[in-house]
């Protein structure tokens, strides 16, 4: 009933079931701190050089990640998340004169080609 007053408004408004939507926020909230402690933990590397250069770390966290979200929450990510995050790690660098803020870059956690 809520997304049909939403789109008769014009509102975008997806509806997943449950387990699918807890499976991507899972991947979102996974993206967000592997690559971010990664870059902490390096000196302040840019998200979008993460991949780049510790590939190989993140690609353990990621798979450390999923093995505990298998085994106690009982959520598997699908196939190719190591590959679409780091898709999405390289599609947020940009050009060191471009000022704008980060929330207005086109690029939204929610609603982006690799979250879904």
């Amino acid at each position: 009933a809520v997304a049909d007053r939403c789109r008769r408004a014009g509102f975008f408004c997806a509806e997943f079931f449950h387990r699918d939507w807890r499976r991507q926020m899972i991947e979102a909230v996974v993206f967000e701190s592997t690559y971010n402690l990664v870059g902490a933990v390096h000196k302040h590397v840019p998200v979008s050089e993460v991949h780049e250069f510790f590939g190989g770390e993140v690609d353990d966290m990621l798979y450390e990640i999923q093995r505990g979200l298998r085994g106690h929450l009982a959520v598997t990510l699908l196939s190719g998340f190591e590959e679409r995050m780091a898709a999405y790690a390289a599609a947020q660098k940009r050009s060191k004169t471009d000022n704008r803020l980060s929330s207005c870059s086109g690029s939204s956690p929610y609603r982006n080609a690799f979250f879904y």
